[in-house]
């Protein structure tokens, strides 16, 4: 048996058809067409919890995070204006999504120093393929640190956490500015934070608010297992 997995694929490309072919001696002697994230949903949430083996908690779990990622799929092609005519939730089998409940721990402390060559100026989060924590910073001596990593800002001044995983939004990022091995400015942030201060906004509101329901409910799910 031979395992290939096909990762990396963009929360607004969740509707998108993926082909598989299985190739011997150049002739292609299997092929899977036209599946989805979006379908591997649909199809999971059609079965029951006995047809999956699993416990009816489980099951629960398991539902309310496929809705809420296909949900935050959803808003995902809204915010980037890709593939709106074929939505991650246009099928008939997805969950209304959950309540929005505020994030627990939203983290931001600030320690800014007061080097006036060497700066931090603002902190947010890369809300494209990738969720990421972003800050930006004005140095001119100093070295810049993220969560302990020496990194080299971008020519926008721009430097970037990992990535960040589903039930990873309460985990605390630092950035920091040091010189002479000294720790001159820094910041904490985790992506709570940011939903928490987004969560009103007009324009962000329900695609923030879909990114903390899948969160959560990413939460909710490993617990059950």
């Amino acid at each position: 048996i031979y395992e290939y997995s096909y990762t990396g694929i963009n929360p607004q490309c969740m509707s998108d058809n993926i082909t598989a072919q299985l190739v011997s001696d150049g002739n292609v002697i299997a092929q899977l067409d036209n599946y989805s994230i979006k379908k591997y949903a649909d199809r999971l949430m059609s079965k029951t919890a006995s047809d999956l083996n699993i416990t009816s908690a489980q099951f629960e779990a398991l539902k309310r995070l496929l809705s809420d990622m296909l949900v935050y799929g959803s808003y995902s092609q809204k915010y980037t204006e890709y593939n709106t005519d074929d939505l991650a939730t246009n099928s008939v089998k997805w969950l209304m999504p959950s309540d929005y409940v505020a994030p627990e721990n939203p983290i931001r402390n600030i320690s800014l120093g007061n080097d006036v060559d060497n700066k931090i100026l603002s902190a947010g989060v890369n809300l494209s393929n990738v969720l990421k924590i972003y800050f930006k910073v004005s140095v001119t001596d100093a070295d810049v640190y993220v969560d302990g990593n020496k990194v080299s800002p971008d020519s926008q001044g721009i430097v970037y956490t990992e990535g960040i995983k589903a039930t990873e939004f309460a985990n605390v990022h630092r950035i920091e500015l040091r010189k002479n091995d000294e720790v001159i400015a820094s910041v904490d942030y985790n992506l709570n934070a940011y939903i928490s201060s987004k969560s009103e906004n007009a324009q962000l509101a329900e695609f923030i608010k879909s990114i903390n329901n899948y969160g959560n409910s990413s939460k909710a799910y490993l617990t059950a297992q």
